[in-house]
């Protein structure tokens, strides 16, 4: 260990009354360290920083944000007396990279040259920290003595808590670490084969009471019902079929020949963001050359990629979107395999170490691991975002490995130049790039994988009119693909192919939830039946086997950690899957749109008017019926109303920008 006599310490001057306090309190406490010290304060400008850096006497330099945390005097020994003899610069959380950073300790020559290259920034220290990696730097992590978060700063990120959901590439250390997780997958997988056998059993029971049409007392609404439930099945059966199917995680070492190219899409994503993916893919272990593609073509972008030694690749126009952004950089370039991320998805330092090895297999075409958003205790939006996603690339995307194929997700993969070039490149026609692109590939017999490990950190849409921009052009790309790409979907092996089917198909639920909705409030204002009075008792004893199986299935195949958010979420989306559906009916196409992701704040309820309508009129329905007679039909539509007004209160919530109602995780709870 080197043994630090002297220590200059740069504190970013903190504002107001308390933190002035602290800054006092800090000049008073550095006075009992054994080593000597001198106290800088400055301003979070880089070149403010610079000249900071210049003016200090000691080598070793610690340069430490008080707004972000506290910070005892004996943590300051301890950091800097566990400090090897080789490094450059240490960070108390190196794993996290996309999260705010208190603290940095430098050698004084090297913060001067990281500094040197940085360019204003809302960020500093976690720029400086990108730099310092894109650069190659040695970096250590700090002692384990954990830094505690101020009492005026929440956390902006904490990690996703379900491993079996998501491994974190650090979990896989060692062997043994590898055997734990097969085991344990190989038992959840066991057990949810033997609940999908007595389930089968259970939906044939509801089956054959449901399309007996004798039981209808009005025709029309009790085919409404049927077609509801009829869409509900086919996405529980293909959800069955999927998680039938989860493979054991598992790891590939060593690499594969050829050059890497990595292409980080961009259009008017601000600058921070970019910085922090462009810095983090650049420093990615293997060979391999990084590529800004930057459709908005802005010079701070190429001033950016020049920074970090990219190449700025842009065009005079945008036709194609992302696709034709891909489609061009791939003519400019000539790697054999090329990755792919969101201008928001900060990659791992491992990420082509983890993925490149599965190439060794020729048939393979690409290789998808995860996204995850580190935002998501932004707020009830980012959260619910979040909650879809661990499902979706949870046990679905683990179930659809089973079957050799994956679905494309747009970021986060690496690709085979060879097998895109034999389709003729991304495909342009679809606001769904990704997912026709991969569906093309699959028809020509090529297979993909998923690597279900946190590979990238990324960032969710933290407010409603985001989120639904999103969720409109997924559901309108799924849906195009399920009207009009049957003759592609025909040419895949067809356990896959009913993967793409009910994957689309999803999306269709905005039927069933109208449905829903609309049958107990029929009955309570008019008084109109849909299943006749007197087989409600056996309308009960067929379904509930049923229903119970599939939510327990549900909830099992998550581990447990099945949010009501994303139920919520997924509730209340009704109105934009019936606008999809339309648009794809009629061949109605929207534009390609960058999903916002930074709130721009405040209330958006114009934007649930249908969901409002719903819960109006559910309200008003339940006093109503309940006023004509109280009867035992009366009782169970006015609970199916009330469970209907609290689904969609999760879409209300998400347009009032409120936060994420989990706690958020302190620095020390987490390290704990």
């Amino acid at each position: 260990m080197a043994r630090v006599s002297v220590l200059s310490f740069i504190v970013l001057g903190p504002e107001g009354s308390d933190g002035q306090y602290r800054l006092n309190q800090l000049a008073s406490d550095l006075r009992t360290l054994k080593k000597r010290t001198e106290l800088l304060v400055t301003g979070p400008d880089p070149q403010l920083l610079r000249r900071a850096l210049r003016s200090a006497s000691a080598d070793l330099v610690c340069i430490w944000d008080p707004d972000l945390c506290s910070l005892e005097p004996s943590q300051i020994e301890r950091f800097t007396q566990n400090l090897p003899a080789v490094w450059e610069v240490a960070v108390q959380s190196p794993t996290n990279r996309q999260d705010l950073v208190p603290l940095l300790v430098f050698r004084k020559e090297t913060a001067i040259e990281v500094f040197a290259r940085l360019q204003a920034t809302a960020t500093p220290l976690l720029a400086a920290l990108l730099v310092a990696r894109a650069w190659g730097y040695r970096e250590v992590a700090l002692s384990p003595d954990p830094v505690a978060p101020s009492s005026n700063h929440v956390r902006r990120f904490k990690p996703w808590g379900t491993r079996s959901l998501y491994t974190r590439a650090a979990d896989w250390s060692q062997q043994k670490d590898v055997q734990a997780a097969r085991k344990t997958s190989r038992r959840r997988r066991a057990t949810l084969r033997v609940l999908i056998l007595a389930g089968i059993p259970a939906l044939g029971w509801w089956l054959v009471w449901l399309v007996n049409f004798t039981h209808a007392a009005s025709l029309p609404l009790y085919g409404l019902l049927v077609l509801a439930q009829l869409i509900n099945i086919f996405q529980v059966v293909g959800y069955w079929h999927a998680v039938w199917r989860l493979r054991e995680p598992s790891r590939r070492k060593g690499d594969i020949e050829g050059d890497v190219d990595v292409y980080i899409t961009t259009y008017n994503e601000p600058i921070e963001i970019v910085e922090s993916t462009l810095a983090a893919a650049v420093a990615m272990r293997r060979p391999h050359r990084t590529y800004l593609l930057d459709d908005g073509r802005r010079q701070e972008m190429e001033q950016l990629a020049h920074r970090y030694g990219a190449v700025w690749l842009t065009r005079p126009d945008n036709r194609g979107h992302k696709a034709g952004n891909l489609n061009e950089a791939l003519k400019r370039t000539g790697g054999d395999f090329f990755a792919v991320f969101d201008a928001d998805q900060v990659p791992d330092a491992a990420f082509l170490e983890r993925l490149l090895p599965w190439f060794r297999d020729a048939d393979i075409a690409w290789v998808q691991a995860p996204q995850f958003y580190a935002n998501q205790d932004m707020s009830f939006t980012a959260g619910g975002a979040m909650d879809q996603q661990a499902i979706f690339f949870g046990p679905v995307c683990e179930g659809m490995d089973g079957f050799d194929g994956v679905i494309c997700c747009g970021t986060n993969f690496v690709m085979r130049r060879a097998a895109v070039d034999e389709i003729g490149g991304f495909k342009e026609n679809s606001v769904t790039e990704d997912a026709a692109t991969g569906l093309a590939l699959h028809a020509r017999g090529w297979r993909s994988r998923y690597i279900n490990e946190r590979l990238a950190d990324g960032l969710a849409p933290e407010d409603l009119p985001a989120f639904l921009k999103q969720q409109r052009r997924w559901a309108q790309g799924n849906l195009e693909m399920l009207v009009r790409g049957l003759h592609t979907l025909n040419k895949v092996r067809p356990a896959l192919g009913v993967q793409y089917v009910w994957a689309a198909s999803n999306y269709l639920s905005g039927v069933s939830v109208l449905a829903y909705v609309a049958l107990p409030c029929i009955f309570l204002l008019f008084g109109v039946q849909t299943v006749k009075l007197t087989t409600s008792d056996d309308f009960i004893a067929h379904f509930l086997p049923y229903i119970f199986l599939t939510v327990f299935i549900f909830v099992r195949s998550l581990d447990g950690h099945l949010r009501l958010r994303s139920v919520q979420v997924s509730f209340g989306l009704f109105p934009v899957h019936l606008s999809a559906l339309v648009s794809a009916i009629v061949g109605r196409q929207i534009g390609f749109a960058v999903t916002p992701k930074v709130a721009q704040g405040g209330s958006a309820y114009t934007l649930v008017v249908p969901q409002l309508a719903a819960i109006a009129l559910s309200l008003i329905s339940i006093p109503v019926g309940l006023h004509r007679v109280v009867d035992a039909s009366a009782i169970t539509n006015s609970c199916w109303a009330l469970f209907n007004i609290a689904m969609l209160a999760g879409i209300v919530r998400a347009a009032s920008g409120s936060r994420a109602a989990e706690p958020m995780l302190s620095r020390a709870q987490e390290a704990a």
